[in-house]
């Protein structure tokens, strides 16, 4: 009876092995490092990240200059920006990020 009970105290919950994995990257460290590498052309309030369920993050990126972009020309300049700083495991935690003019942006949350 004692060994099971020792067993037990010393297995790791799959949450515990999770957070214990030199591989995962931890949630707040990964929505600073995108907030950071964002940083060189969008301020903190242009900027929105939430983490999902399953533990990664996506949002949000509002800002003027979009205007006049499409979308594709838009995205390469994010992820640019998280290339040039965030290093492979980390990009592959972000599901997304959307981007729109503040006037888009007014559009879609009046709809």
């Amino acid at each position: 009876m004692k060994q099971q009970h020792k067993q037990t105290t010393n297995s790791l919950t799959p949450s515990k092995r999770l957070n214990s994995s030199s591989s995962t990257v931890k949630l707040p460290t990964l929505t600073k490092r995108i907030y950071q590498a964002l940083s060189p052309e969008f301020s903190k309030y242009e900027v929105l990240l939430e983490a999902t369920p399953s533990r990664k993050v996506g949002g949000f990126v509002i800002s003027r200059s979009f205007e006049g972009k499409n979308q594709m020309e838009r995205q390469q300049r994010i992820w640019q920006l998280l290339e040039k700083t965030l290093k492979h495991k980390e990009l592959d935690r972000i599901v997304g990020i959307l981007t729109f003019t503040p006037a888009e942006r007014q559009f879609i949350l009046t709809e």
